[in-house]
């Protein structure tokens, strides 16, 4: 039974990434591509592996089956030219499994308006992409969980509206202390603003992560590839250590991108920490877009067993 999940999603995998391809530009809601959370991007969004977090919704749902009690966490991103991008998720056990709820949005503060002729116009109008999911994941059977995630998508750009609907699905599979995930993104709808319709930005990812102690401090290596229709492939890595201190628990964060064409090779880098004390956890994220500026995130998170 354990085979035949993997078999299936892998095929699903590779035959995604023959079907699915698209030019460079010809998709539509590419926020939908940003990797959310301050911990996560840190680690260079490498996440597909990673199971206990409630950011696994926007990753890998499967990642979910694992928690318990509620869990929250609130995230917010400042990004180059006035463009900032919040999420917030909350998540509960439910039905022998595990449900969450998620809403993303991404805005880029106003821009000047120019006709045809490139004559200014005197006003502002401010685009905006709004996400809302619902996610569900169970355990299967030892060592395996599922999960899947439903989106509604909506866009806004002077007036004019576009709104899809989109499926994401995943599965993971532990081998010893080694935690396997797959994950299909943004299977669904086109977005049309009037007349003209573009596809979602599907992404397939497969990871890993490996927990292993160093020292006095409690390590988690992942590493994961995906497919996209913007980028064919990457493949991303990145590592957390923890250092207990009395009441604290203190993370730092590192990781490595192997895409960021047209970038310097400090755009190939993301770096972080964290504190977490209690059920409170705090997390900051940072990366370099070279002359487009620096990424800042930050990420509130709490757990109520």
């Amino acid at each position: 039974m354990k085979k035949k999940i993997f078999a299936v999603l892998i095929a699903v995998f590779l035959v995604s990434g023959a079907c699915l391809k698209a030019d460079p530009g010809d998709n539509a809601a590419a926020f939908l591509r940003i990797g959310v959370g301050a911990g996560p991007s840190a680690m260079a969004e490498a996440y597909a592996g990673v199971c206990g977090d409630i950011l696994s919704h926007y990753y890998n749902p499967a990642g979910l089956a694992s928690l318990d009690g509620y869990n929250f966490s609130l995230s917010h991103a400042l990004w180059f030219e006035d463009i900032s991008y919040s999420n917030f998720v909350a998540g509960m056990p439910l039905l022998d499994g595990y449900a969450a709820l998620g809403v993303s949005g991404l805005f880029s503060g106003e821009i000047d308006k120019y006709n045809w002729q490139g004559d200014d116009m005197d006003d502002t109008y401010s685009p905006s992409d709004i996400a809302v999911s619902g996610s569900y994941s169970r355990v299967i059977t030892t060592g395996v969980s599922a999960g899947a995630a439903l989106k509604f998508i909506t866009s806004e750009i002077d007036g004019d509206r576009a709104s899809a609907v989109a499926l994401d699905i995943g599965a993971m599979k532990r081998l010893g202390e080694i935690n396997l995930g797959l994950s299909l993104q943004n299977l669904g709808t086109e977005m049309k603003f009037r007349d003209e319709g573009d596809p979602l930005p599907f992404i397939a990812r497969l990871g890993a992560s490996y927990p292993f102690d160093l020292s006095v401090f409690n390590m988690l290596a992942v590493a994961e590839t995906n497919f996209s229709t913007e980028v064919p492939f990457k493949f991303n890595a990145g590592v957390k250590a923890d250092y207990p201190a009395g009441e604290f628990l203190l993370s730092l964060r590192l990781g490595v991108k192997s895409y960021a064409e047209g970038l310097d090779a400090l755009s190939h880098l993301t770096t972080g920490f964290g504190v977490e004390y209690s059920d409170i956890v705090f997390d900051y994220g940072f990366a370099s877009f070279e002359d487009l500026g620096l990424t800042h995130r930050v990420s509130l998170g709490y757990r109520l067993n």
